[in-house]
Protein backbone atom coordinates (compact mmCIF):
# COMPACT_ATOMS: atom_id res chain seq x y z
CA UNK A 1 0.00 0.00 0.00
CA UNK A 2 3.00 2.51 0.51
CA UNK A 3 3.55 3.13 -2.97
CA UNK A 4 0.28 2.74 -4.28
CA UNK A 5 -1.10 5.22 -6.83
CA UNK A 6 -3.40 6.99 -4.37
CA UNK A 7 -3.50 9.68 -1.66
CA UNK A 8 -4.77 7.20 0.61
CA UNK A 9 -1.36 5.05 0.49
CA UNK A 10 0.63 8.61 0.79
CA UNK A 11 -0.60 8.95 4.08
CA UNK A 12 -0.74 5.83 5.20
CA UNK A 13 2.96 6.19 4.18
CA UNK A 14 3.21 9.51 6.49
CA UNK A 15 1.74 7.95 9.32
CA UNK A 16 4.29 4.83 9.43
CA UNK A 17 7.23 6.74 8.48
CA UNK A 18 6.97 9.75 11.39
CA UNK A 19 3.97 8.58 13.84
CA UNK A 20 5.08 7.90 17.24
CA UNK A 21 3.91 5.70 20.33
CA UNK A 22 1.68 2.67 20.81
CA UNK A 23 2.34 0.37 17.84
CA UNK A 24 4.47 2.94 15.92
CA UNK A 25 6.09 1.15 12.57
CA UNK A 26 9.24 -0.37 13.63
CA UNK A 27 11.31 0.36 10.48
CA UNK A 28 10.18 4.14 10.53
CA UNK A 29 12.47 6.91 11.06
CA UNK A 30 11.22 8.60 13.73
CA UNK A 31 14.20 8.81 15.63
CA UNK A 32 16.12 10.72 12.63
CA UNK A 33 13.16 13.11 12.18
CA UNK A 34 13.36 13.59 15.74
CA UNK A 35 16.62 14.72 14.96
CA UNK A 36 16.32 16.59 11.73
CA UNK A 37 12.84 18.81 13.64
CA UNK A 38 15.07 20.15 16.15
CA UNK A 39 18.27 21.11 14.47
CA UNK A 40 16.00 22.59 11.65
CA UNK A 41 12.67 23.27 12.46
CA UNK A 42 12.29 24.41 15.98
CA UNK A 43 9.90 27.45 15.16
CA UNK A 44 7.75 24.82 13.02
CA UNK A 45 4.23 23.65 13.86
CA UNK A 46 3.96 19.06 13.71
CA UNK A 47 0.60 18.01 14.30
CA UNK A 48 0.11 13.62 15.59
CA UNK A 49 -0.19 12.36 12.57
CA UNK A 50 -2.35 9.56 13.18
CA UNK A 51 -1.44 6.03 14.00
CA UNK A 52 -1.83 4.12 10.09
CA UNK A 53 -3.70 1.55 8.81
CA UNK A 54 -6.75 2.04 11.28
CA UNK A 55 -9.09 2.00 8.96
CA UNK A 56 -13.13 2.11 9.77
CA UNK A 57 -13.67 5.63 9.99
CA UNK A 58 -15.35 7.19 6.89
CA UNK A 59 -13.88 10.26 7.29
CA UNK A 60 -10.26 8.88 8.18
CA UNK A 61 -8.40 9.62 5.17
CA UNK A 62 -9.49 12.89 5.05
CA UNK A 63 -8.61 14.24 8.82
CA UNK A 64 -5.30 12.37 7.96
CA UNK A 65 -4.99 14.61 4.68
CA UNK A 66 -5.26 17.34 6.48
CA UNK A 67 -2.60 16.45 9.12
CA UNK A 68 -0.01 15.59 6.58
CA UNK A 69 -0.78 19.05 4.82
CA UNK A 70 0.33 20.99 8.08
CA UNK A 71 2.99 19.00 8.61
CA UNK A 72 3.84 19.47 4.99
CA UNK A 73 6.87 22.27 5.58
CA UNK A 74 8.69 19.50 7.57
CA UNK A 75 8.01 15.96 6.68
CA UNK A 76 9.17 17.13 2.86
CA UNK A 77 12.58 19.19 3.62
CA UNK A 78 13.25 15.98 5.98
CA UNK A 79 12.75 13.05 3.45
CA UNK A 80 15.31 15.17 0.70
CA UNK A 81 17.37 15.61 3.54
CA UNK A 82 17.54 12.19 4.29
CA UNK A 83 17.75 11.16 0.47
CA UNK A 84 20.83 13.30 0.59
CA UNK A 85 22.77 12.30 3.85
CA UNK A 86 22.22 8.94 3.86
CA UNK A 87 23.36 6.35 1.27
CA UNK A 88 21.11 3.31 1.71
CA UNK A 89 17.89 2.92 -0.03
CA UNK A 90 14.82 3.49 1.97
CA UNK A 91 11.49 2.60 0.29
CA UNK A 92 8.78 4.49 2.22
CA UNK A 93 10.58 7.62 2.80
CA UNK A 94 11.61 7.57 -1.58
CA UNK A 95 7.85 7.09 -1.60
CA UNK A 96 7.30 10.03 0.60
CA UNK A 97 9.60 12.48 -0.90
CA UNK A 98 8.58 11.71 -4.77
CA UNK A 99 4.75 12.42 -4.42
CA UNK A 100 4.89 15.23 -1.56
CA UNK A 101 6.88 16.88 -4.15
CA UNK A 102 4.61 16.24 -6.75
CA UNK A 103 1.92 18.75 -7.49
CA UNK A 104 -0.84 15.97 -8.67
CA UNK A 105 -0.26 14.59 -5.53
CA UNK A 106 -0.36 17.43 -3.12
CA UNK A 107 -2.92 19.41 -4.53
CA UNK A 108 -4.83 16.11 -3.76
CA UNK A 109 -4.34 16.24 -0.55
CA UNK A 110 -4.95 19.79 -0.20
CA UNK A 111 -8.48 19.72 -1.37
CA UNK A 112 -9.37 17.23 0.99
CA UNK A 113 -7.66 18.70 3.77
CA UNK A 114 -9.84 21.95 3.13
CA UNK A 115 -13.03 19.65 2.72
CA UNK A 116 -12.25 17.78 6.31
CA UNK A 117 -11.61 21.70 7.54
CA UNK A 118 -15.05 22.99 6.28
CA UNK A 119 -16.71 19.97 6.33
CA UNK A 120 -16.32 16.46 7.76
CA UNK A 121 -15.14 17.98 10.74
CA UNK A 122 -18.39 19.47 11.93
CA UNK A 123 -20.03 16.24 10.44
CA UNK A 124 -17.99 13.73 12.59
CA UNK A 125 -19.57 15.90 15.37
CA UNK A 126 -22.75 15.90 14.19
CA UNK A 127 -23.04 12.13 13.71
CA UNK A 128 -21.38 10.93 16.84
CA UNK A 129 -24.24 9.79 19.00
CA UNK A 130 -21.93 8.93 22.22
CA UNK A 131 -20.07 12.53 22.45
CA UNK A 132 -23.08 14.37 20.73
CA UNK A 133 -26.59 14.58 22.75
CA UNK A 134 -27.36 18.07 22.80
CA UNK A 135 -31.09 18.41 23.12
CA UNK A 136 -33.51 19.27 20.52
CA UNK A 137 -30.71 17.37 17.93
CA UNK A 138 -32.64 13.93 16.89
CA UNK A 139 -33.09 11.44 14.60
CA UNK A 140 -34.68 14.10 12.64
CA UNK A 141 -32.13 16.29 12.33
CA UNK A 142 -29.93 14.00 10.15
CA UNK A 143 -32.49 14.70 7.70
CA UNK A 144 -31.26 18.58 7.76
CA UNK A 145 -27.62 17.61 7.66
CA UNK A 146 -27.72 15.16 4.66
CA UNK A 147 -29.78 18.32 2.67
CA UNK A 148 -27.49 20.67 3.96
CA UNK A 149 -24.48 18.41 2.42
CA UNK A 150 -25.66 17.51 -0.72
CA UNK A 151 -26.75 21.57 -1.34
CA UNK A 152 -23.53 22.65 -0.34
CA UNK A 153 -21.43 19.82 -2.86
CA UNK A 154 -23.84 20.62 -5.36
CA UNK A 155 -22.92 24.60 -5.13
CA UNK A 156 -19.38 23.52 -5.52
CA UNK A 157 -19.96 21.87 -8.75
CA UNK A 158 -20.92 25.62 -10.10
CA UNK A 159 -18.56 27.39 -7.93
CA UNK A 160 -15.29 25.25 -6.71
CA UNK A 161 -13.47 28.20 -5.87
CA UNK A 162 -15.83 28.60 -2.76
CA UNK A 163 -13.88 26.34 -0.88
CA UNK A 164 -10.89 28.30 -1.30
CA UNK A 165 -11.92 30.37 1.37
CA UNK A 166 -11.06 29.49 4.86
CA UNK A 167 -14.50 30.91 6.36
CA UNK A 168 -16.35 28.74 4.35
CA UNK A 169 -18.29 25.72 6.20
CA UNK A 170 -21.30 23.98 5.05
CA UNK A 171 -22.87 23.70 8.44
CA UNK A 172 -23.29 27.22 9.61
CA UNK A 173 -24.88 28.24 13.30
CA UNK A 174 -27.86 29.46 12.54
CA UNK A 175 -28.66 26.33 10.93
CA UNK A 176 -27.13 24.19 13.40
CA UNK A 177 -26.78 25.79 16.68
CA UNK A 178 -25.67 22.70 18.49
CA UNK A 179 -22.30 23.08 16.63
CA UNK A 180 -21.52 26.25 19.09
CA UNK A 181 -18.72 24.97 20.72
CA UNK A 182 -17.17 22.45 18.36
CA UNK A 183 -16.32 25.82 16.55
CA UNK A 184 -15.22 27.35 19.58
CA UNK A 185 -12.94 25.01 20.20
CA UNK A 186 -11.82 25.12 16.85
CA UNK A 187 -11.09 29.09 16.93
CA UNK A 188 -9.35 28.70 20.84
CA UNK A 189 -7.51 26.18 19.83
CA UNK A 190 -3.65 27.04 19.95
CA UNK A 191 -0.63 24.84 19.21
CA UNK A 192 2.93 24.60 20.74
CA UNK A 193 6.29 25.24 17.99
CA UNK A 194 8.56 22.33 18.61
CA UNK A 195 10.88 24.18 21.08
CA UNK A 196 8.44 24.91 23.30
CA UNK A 197 9.08 28.43 23.20
CA UNK A 198 5.53 29.98 22.13
CA UNK A 199 2.60 28.53 20.99
CA UNK A 200 0.30 29.91 17.90
CA UNK A 201 -3.33 29.66 16.96
CA UNK A 202 -4.15 26.60 15.14
CA UNK A 203 -6.65 28.14 12.89
CA UNK A 204 -3.78 30.59 11.65
CA UNK A 205 -1.47 27.78 10.87
CA UNK A 206 -4.30 26.35 8.77
CA UNK A 207 -4.88 29.14 6.41
CA UNK A 208 -1.15 29.97 6.02
CA UNK A 209 -0.54 25.92 5.15
CA UNK A 210 -3.77 25.53 3.24
CA UNK A 211 -4.66 28.75 1.92
CA UNK A 212 -1.52 30.29 1.73
CA UNK A 213 -0.52 32.24 -1.61
CA UNK A 214 1.92 29.55 -2.38
CA UNK A 215 -1.43 28.25 -3.72
CA UNK A 216 -3.00 30.72 -5.90
CA UNK A 217 -1.12 29.55 -9.03
CA UNK A 218 -2.71 25.92 -8.65
CA UNK A 219 -6.42 27.15 -8.21
CA UNK A 220 -7.67 25.85 -11.56
CA UNK A 221 -5.94 22.17 -10.35
CA UNK A 222 -7.80 22.39 -6.68
CA UNK A 223 -10.83 23.63 -8.39
CA UNK A 224 -11.37 20.51 -10.69
CA UNK A 225 -10.80 17.95 -7.29
CA UNK A 226 -12.64 19.84 -5.49
CA UNK A 227 -15.45 19.09 -8.20
CA UNK A 228 -14.58 15.74 -8.51
CA UNK A 229 -14.79 15.04 -5.11
CA UNK A 230 -18.17 16.72 -4.65
CA UNK A 231 -19.53 14.92 -7.17
CA UNK A 232 -18.40 11.68 -5.11
CA UNK A 233 -19.51 12.71 -2.36
CA UNK A 234 -23.25 13.84 -4.20
CA UNK A 235 -23.03 10.21 -5.96
CA UNK A 236 -22.76 8.07 -2.38
CA UNK A 237 -25.88 10.45 -1.35
CA UNK A 238 -27.97 9.54 -4.33
CA UNK A 239 -27.01 5.71 -3.77
CA UNK A 240 -27.62 4.94 -0.65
Amino acid sequence: MRIDKTLASLVNACQKNFGTGYDQYAKGQQHAMEAFKHEHHQQSVLVYPGRFATGGRFDADVEASWKVMINKPVYLPFAAYDATVLSEDNILRESIRLRLGSIEYTTGLLVQARYWRSCFSALRVLCNKHDFTHPGFGVWSMGIVLDNLLLHCEELLDNPAALRDPHFQFFDLETFPWLRDHYASISSARVAVLDKSRSVLLTSVEEERLYGEEWREHDSRTDSYTVAMASRILESLRRN
